[in-house]
């Protein structure tokens, strides 16, 4: 499991991707720590949740490692 730390970074590195994207510029990605470098699963799955009942939008991901999260 990762730390309050890296999950916070992460969150940082995917809101930046996103508003860089938006804003057609290059991203300017916060640095990781050492266990953001270890190989890991990733799996992410979206919601919309614009009305009074959550509705599931799309999933993607890894549960298995295959690279580092940055």
């Amino acid at each position: 499991m990762l730390s309050d730390e890296g999950k916070a970074t992460l969150l940082a590195i995917a809101r930046e991707r996103i508003d860089a994207a938006l804003t057609d510029r290059a991203p300017d990605y916060p640095t990781g720590g050492s266990e953001l470098q270890q190989k890991a699963g990733a799996f992410v799955t979206l919601h919309l949740t614009t009305t009074d009942r959550p509705r599931l939008r799309g999933c993607i991901g890894h549960l298995q490692a295959q690279d580092s999260l940055v």
